[in-house]
């Protein structure tokens, strides 16, 4: 066949009524189970592949939701910046982006909800309303959601970006933070640095795996080529900072946070890569110069909403039993503040 099959290739082939085809396909309890398996059978054999989007929209006219032509859904955010705000952040703007994208792509249009104290009953009231059943929850600041969060999961579909612990257990999308922390590891040895040393403050490991990445990247090394990481639990500081490099000695620094670190270095007289060669584990779109990793907030974001489209395609609601977590690794940059030695 030259073409793709479709349900009118399989009802010729099984001898039923397209409509058998398609009520079968969704599992149909008024479709024998006999019956049921051998129209499965012949889709395998043919080759077929549901369309997630045609058959999620499909799933919304039969329930009489919306007309066919699309599928709205609800991204949520509330990352702790003041309203609007999160969009200056590089990497907030860039996951919004991929769900924007690949939303359009697949005819759905999107409802966005980014205040604060939107997470709740205000918002589950919302998605009643407008008809809305699948939600993809974005990046959330811990301090914006101090509980668990209070909707009706058994009404809704929804997938996370980044796992929270105030979410129950629902499928997501999420930047492979150990595997980016042990490319960039890598990356420099590869460049000639021997003593690669981590700083980020504890607090930005919450979800992150930063921390374990490096440890497990570093596990083997002689002594004389490791380096603890600087990664305070309390104050993180210029002063622990100075410490940190006093005694570590360390010749490339891997960091998230460009606001301190960086200014840090030139006040204490280090230059770079003169001194001490520097990278960051999550590089802006607009950064040439840096060496470091490029992280795929934008997949990120897309693959959200194909999960989603999914779950929506198998009427999926609530939480999971089993936890399913996509992890989208990084790209490595080179860039003249870490230079071969």
């Amino acid at each position: 066949m030259d073409r793709a099959p479709t349900i009118r290739d399989i009802a010729a082939a099984a001898g039923v009524h397209n409509a058998t085809v398609s009520r079968a396909l969704r599992n149909d309890p008024r479709i024998p189970a006999a019956t049921r398996e051998r129209i499965a059978e012949e889709a395998r054999r043919l080759g077929y592949r549901v369309n997630p989007v045609y058959a999620s929209l499909m799933a919304n006219v039969r329930a009489g939701r919306l007309a066919w032509h699309s599928e709205t859904i609800a991204y949520v955010t509330a990352p702790g910046a003041p309203q609007g705000d999160w969009r200056k952040n590089h990497a907030f703007r860039e996951i919004y982006q991929g769900v924007c994208a690949r939303a359009e792509a697949l005819g759905m249009t999107l409802d966005v909800f980014e205040e604060k104290t939107i997470i709740g009953p205000r918002l589950d009231a919302i998605l009643k309303a407008r008809g809305i059943r699948g939600v993809v929850i974005g990046m959330i600041h811990p301090d914006n959601v101090p509980g668990p969060v209070a909707l009706s999961w058994s009404r809704i579909t929804a997938v996370q970006i980044e796992p929270h612990t105030h979410l129950p257990m629902l499928p997501g999308v999420h930047n492979d933070r150990a595997r980016i922390v042990q490319e960039a590891f890598a990356r420099t040895r590869e460049l000639g640095y021997r003593r690669a040393g981590l700083a980020i403050p504890a607090f930005w490991d919450r979800y992150g795996h930063w921390l374990s990445g490096y440890l497990g990247a570093a596990w083997g090394l002689p002594k004389n080529e490791t380096v603890r990481p600087f990664y305070p639990t309390t104050t993180w500081n210029r002063a622990g900072f100075a410490r940190w490099l006093r005694q570590e000695r360390p010749e490339v620094i891997l960091t998230l946070d460009r606001a301190f670190v960086w200014r840090w270095l030139g006040e204490l007289g280090f230059r770079v890569p003169g001194d001490v060669a520097y990278a960051e584990l999550d590089l802006p779109p607009d950064d040439t110069a840096t060496a470091g990793i490029r992280q795929s907030h934008q997949t990120v974001g897309a693959e959200a909403v194909s999960l989603l489209a999914s779950r929506l395609y198998h009427n999926d609601t609530g939480p999971v039993d089993r936890q399913m977590m996509l992890q989208i690794s990084g790209q490595w940059k080179n860039g003249a503040t870490a230079p071969p030695k």
